[in-house]
């Protein structure tokens, strides 16, 4: 039997975003200035599907009994006639000529971009956001690594346990959905299938300490469209210890108010400890447990609704949270 595990609430609810504008996923970059073996590569990657057994997930059953179960389509490894991309820039996801599916996969994908430099080459692993959280992407992509270098990456491994699980066996209580009152960040259509915002990369300035609360600064000071909400994800997996390094959503959210936070000239210091209190008191876990009730809901309905929702807000210039 493959290995499986149940469908989260809020992995339903990343199902729907990617309904409303695929993909919702989440890509991991990697410039590498050594040279790239293609067979060498297609070694590597093979070896590292065959260990990281959520790659090959696609979701099965209906509602409350929806799965992911690890018997769907191996995740491919593309060659792409794009020098020079170094995701500074939209890539176009049709030039990726692969459909990232949920339900009849592949759930993921690993794109190789050589680069203006003969010899140097980008790395894109994307995988589905309702499969894997950034930690989990950061697992595969170093087992990429691991491979290359001829070491061997150990047995395969799959994350049975779920956010919902860890988030409840920490005591986390449920809390409501924070309410449409705070600027938005950026404005994107949200009707399904709508074209419009990608993911690009960009660079700040290396921070001494405090690298989120840095990161969440900088970002917090570009719109000057102010007060700002942002989500803030927390690993989860410190309250469980022994679990897999492998794909798997297994990350809590803070909703925090950093506007005022951002102005302060210790703003990194300043957002960090917010974030640090607001996990002490266990608020990472009320997004978790509050959307577990999707799980019993129709992927038509929760991903309708969204649309509809977002479209209101992005009207109303006023958004629940104003980015993630």
């Amino acid at each position: 039997m493959p290995e499986s595990r149940p469908v989260s609430g809020l992995e339903v609810k990343w199902i729907a975003a990617h309904r409303i504008q695929p993909p919702f996923a989440i890509d991991f970059v990697a410039e590498l200035d050594g040279r790239v073996v293609p067979g060498e590569l297609e070694r590597a990657w093979d070896e590292v599907v065959s260990v990281h057994l959520g790659l090959r997930v696609r979701l099965k059953g209906r509602l409350a009994r929806r799965r992911w179960v690890a018997d769907g389509a191996s995740p491919p490894l593309i060659w792409l006639d794009h020098p020079g991309w170094d995701a500074r820039q939209v890539l176009p996801a049709p030039l990726f000529g692969v459909t990232l599916d949920p339900e009849d996969g592949p759930v993921a994908l690993l794109a190789v971009v050589p680069g203006d430099v003969p010899g140097t080459h980008t790395l894109v692993l994307r995988v589905l956001h309702a499969v894997t959280d950034g930690r989990g992407g950061l697992a595969v992509l170093s087992d990429l690594f691991t491979a290359l270098r001829g070491e061997s990456l150990g047995p395969s491994r799959f994350l049975s346990v779920t956010d919902t699980d860890l988030s409840r066996r920490a005591g986390g209580s449920v809390s409501p959905p924070p309410s449409p009152d705070r600027a938005p960040q950026a404005r994107v259509s949200a009707r399904p299938g709508a074209k419009g915002g990608g993911w690009v990369r960009t660079t700040l300035p290396a921070p001494d300490k405090a690298v989120y609360g840095a990161v969440v600064a900088a970002l917090a000071r570009w719109p000057e469209r102010g007060p700002l909400r942002y989500t803030l994800p927390v690993d989860l997996r410190r309250h469980q210890a022994g679990l897999p390094e492998t794909v798997g959503n297994l990350t809590g959210l803070v909703h925090l108010d950093v506007h005022e936070l951002a102005l302060r000239p210790d703003a990194p210091v300043a957002i960090r400890e917010a974030l640090r209190r607001a996990v002490d008191r266990g608020a990472h876990h009320g997004p978790v447990l509050e959307s577990d009730a999707m799980r019993r809901l129709p992927l038509a309905l929760t991903s309708g609704a969204g649309g509809a929702l977002s479209r209101r807000d992005q009207r109303r210039g006023l958004v629940p949270v104003s980015a993630t």
